[in-house]
């Protein structure tokens, strides 16, 4: 069995073409479809509208759940981590060879390492 994947659309769509065999049927001497007509066109419109209220609601949270792009560039926390670190790395020259680090200091001070050499 096939799972539609536009609910809303083929229920509304139903609703529409119900709504006019049913006008239809009031214009003319067809008691009988309208009888069939009318209370499914009650049915179709409860449906339309409980689909369209979870559509709706589906919206609104995804839209509250999920920040959009452009508020998550400019939010400073990440962004300013990101410049940061690439600003306390230190800078290899061209030759390819590693900087001069005096390796001894860090060793016998017994201070915390900073977050320069430590990226090193």
């Amino acid at each position: 069995m096939r799972v539609l994947r536009r609910p809303l659309v083929t229920i509304a769509v139903l609703f529409v073409l119900d709504y006019l065999v049913w006008l239809w049927s009031l214009g003319g001497s067809r008691g009988a479809i309208g009888m069939v007509a009318g209370p499914l066109l009650v049915l179709l419109a409860v449906a339309l509208a409980g689909l369209l209220v979870k559509r709706v609601w589906q919206t609104v949270t995804a839209a509250s759940r999920h920040p959009r792009a452009a508020d998550r560039r400019t939010s400073g926390a990440g962004s300013m981590r990101y410049r940061d670190s690439r600003a306390a790395m230190p800078a290899t020259p061209e030759s390819g060879a590693p900087p001069d680090h005096d390796g001894q200091e860090t060793a016998t001070s017994g201070s915390p390492a900073s977050s320069a050499q430590i990226a090193a």
